[in-house]
């Protein structure tokens, strides 16, 4: 079983870019094999410009029930053509 959720809102830009914030949540429990109760909290930033490039920053933090805990960063930039 599994509740989530995910807010986002973007602000167009002066210079026609538009700028995402995004953060999230989700608990999970699952009782197979006495894994328990774990969950995630995740941020964000996307920035997309008039002539179609876009950077995307985000961040995962996992925290486990027995006390495990994990951080993954990740970046992306792209360019449509």
């Amino acid at each position: 079983m599994s509740l989530g959720a995910e807010i986002e809102r973007f602000f167009l830009l002066d210079n026609g870019s538009t700028l995402t914030p995004k953060l999230g949540a989700t608990a999970v429990y699952s009782g197979i094999d006495g894994s328990g109760l774990f969950g995630n909290l995740t941020a964000g930033i996307s920035l997309a410009t008039a002539d179609f490039r876009l950077l995307d920053l985000g961040l995962l933090f996992n925290v486990g029930d027995d006390g495990e805990k994990s951080v993954v960063g990740r970046a992306g930039a792209s360019r449509q053509f």
